[in-house]
């Protein structure tokens, strides 16, 4: 625990602050699961004030978590008794390097933002998430995934350059050409050995309109073909499908969403356009029982749309539901045997406050983003807004679908509620855990970086 004098000395370095409200906020994170109340926050305005800080943590021997908007749903940027680092200050962007199709921006900047600066220039990043208030230090630590990733991989794979402070406080910047071992640690490496703080991004010309055809299958393995081909052809820069109980509705929903059996499986896809695309000549060769509906957009719109929010979970106020969002990557011949066996186990009751989302993974692995030895992976998703009254029940239940989803050999993604001892990490991560363990000791040393989430040693 840090004495009085010694926050006094981070105060003088940096804006800290120890008041109950600050530090009653900074205790939750989006999941509302996991409560770690820190000593302090400190919110940096400068990258040389990140460095001030970790030096000064590691010189008192405190904790660190890194936090942007916290949108975790396991407790991953939150810390008991240490410091929290508020990476929001930290919101520069620009220029646009044309030549190399990249932009820069700093940790700290929201996607919501990044996107505006960039479609005012005519630019769209590679891959944008679901909610455009996440930062960029925040998702680029996780991987993040969105409609682009069956083309593009994560928003990880599409940053050539990174400037990060190590774990030991050294400011370094790293890229495949220039301290590759920290390039490879610190993309999707969950603030386990540095903290970004500026990343070159790569981007693409962007049209102003785009146009959404929302597809109804009857049949998992019919959706997954259709998937397939698509990432093989791209004819569309946008792909997102669900799972629906015939049951359940959505927040905002007046489609027609019958089904011939218990399930269906609704899928938009959508492609950029400046002119009148060949509808008949994009949805050709696929095999979706009927087309719902077809939708233009403007590209920002388009950008900012968000995931469907399940009836029974829009009835209650946001701050009032937690999140133990469970997602994973299944190796593709297992998929659709994996989701079937998940969905029939999970109860009807917590199913009509959960969103099931599915989403095939695009090329280029990180080294730190686990992902089945296959060359097609679904990404599937468990959404649930549970209200905390209920956790005590849904948490087994959700943790006990996430053991399913590994057990048929899918790898979790680990922004959502990973609750795992040092064995089944070890089992995670595979034959990267000895690169894990010697990346940690080269660039975290006294393993003051998020040190409640990933267990490097068996319990005691």
């Amino acid at each position: 625990m840090a004495e009085p004098a010694e926050l006094r000395a981070l105060a003088a370095l940096v804006d800290t602050r120890d008041d109950e409200d600050t530090l009653r906020a900074a205790s939750v994170d989006s999941g509302r699961i996991v409560t770690r109340k820190p000593r302090a926050l400190a919110a940096p305005r400068s990258v040389p004030d990140v460095v001030e800080i970790v030096r000064w943590a590691n010189r008192i021997g405190l904790p660190v978590a890194l936090r942007g908007r916290g949108h975790t749903q396991g407790g991953q940027s939150l810390t008991s008794g240490g410091v929290q680092i508020d990476m929001q200050g930290l919101d520069r962007i620009g220029p646009v390097d044309e030549e190399r199709q990249t932009l820069r921006v700093q940790a700290g900047a929201t996607w919501r933002e990044v996107v505006a600066y960039a479609l005012q220039r005519g630019w769209m990043p590679m891959v944008l998430t679901n909610n455009l208030d996440t930062t960029v230090g925040g998702t680029l630590s996780t991987g993040g995934v969105g409609q682009s990733s069956h083309l593009h991989g994560t928003q990880a794979n599409n940053v050539d350059e990174l400037e990060a402070v190590t774990g030991d406080g050294r400011l370094l910047r790293c890229s495949a050409t220039e301290n590759r071992p920290l390039f490879d640690a610190t993309r999707a490496g969950l603030g386990q050995f540095s903290a970004i703080t500026e990343a070159r991004i790569r981007i693409r010309r962007a049209l102003p309109r785009v146009r959404t055809f929302r597809l109804l299958y009857d049949d998992l393995g019919v959706l997954m073909r259709d998937q397939a081909q698509m990432r093989l052809r791209r004819r569309f820069q946008y792909l997102r499908a669900w799972c629906r109980h015939r049951d359940h509705r959505f927040l905002g929903e007046d489609d027609d969403w019958s089904a011939a059996g218990e399930w269906s499986y609704p899928m938009d896809v959508s492609v950029e356009c400046d002119a009148e695309p060949d509808e008949a000549g994009l949805l050709a060769g696929l095999h979706h029982r009927r087309l719902l509906s077809t939708v233009d957009r403007d590209i920002a719109d388009f950008a900012d749309l968000p995931e469907p929010v399940p009836l029974p979970a829009a009835r209650h106020a946001p701050l009032s539901l937690s999140l133990p969002v469970t997602e994973a990557y299944l190796p593709w011949p297992a998929a659709a045997a994996c989701v079937a066996r998940v969905l029939e186990r999970f109860p009807r009751a917590l199913l009509a406050s959960t969103n099931v989302m599915l989403r095939p993974l695009g090329p280029e692995p990180t080294p730190m983003l686990m992902l089945p030895a296959t060359g097609h992976i679904l990404g599937f998703g468990l959404i649930p807004y549970i209200p905390s009254s209920v956790l005590p029940f849904a948490l087994p239940v959700i943790e006990h679908a996430g053991r399913l989803l590994v057990a048929a050999g899918g790898k979790r993604y680990l922004t959502g509620w990973v609750r795992r001892d040092h064995d089944e990490w070890q089992a995670h991560y595979g034959p990267q855990w000895m690169t894990i363990l010697r990346w940690k000791e080269t660039f975290d040393p006294n393993g003051i970086l998020s040190n409640e989430f990933i267990r490097y040693r068996p319990a005691a």
